[in-house]
């Protein structure tokens, strides 16, 4: 998922990205209403890793820490790679994610 969107990222000549880090970032201090829309985009994709995360054998409290963090690090490597107009943010990102999930789901298994 994170390769695709360093594709689409890169292929858009570093215009396209998350318009809800671009929201939360200009108006989110602004507007209550705003924030709260950008935090329920945001739930909308932490819970649905944090499931994912669980079902692989990952306990609850850590699935949900574990699917912030990866949500998280996607959303500054975004930034991240239109400031330098490079995609590598974005790999090295799909990198430790990958890493992350397996050492995650690795030590959830074998407990």
């Amino acid at each position: 998922m994170i390769q695709a969107l360093a594709s689409i990222v890169g292929e858009s000549d570093f215009r396209l990205g998350c318009p809800v880090s671009v929201v939360a970032l200009e108006m989110g201090a602004e507007s209550e209403r705003l924030r709260q829309a950008c935090a329920s985009a945001f739930e909308s994709w932490i819970a649905p890793t944090a499931a994912l995360l669980e079902a692989d054998g990952v306990g609850a409290e850590e699935s949900r820490s574990l699917a912030t963090a990866v949500v998280s690090m996607i959303e500054g490597a975004v930034i991240v790679s239109r400031a330098t107009r490079s995609v590598q943010p974005l790999l090295s990102a799909a990198d430790i994610v990958a890493d992350l999930i397996g050492r995650r789901a690795t030590e959830g298994a074998t407990r």
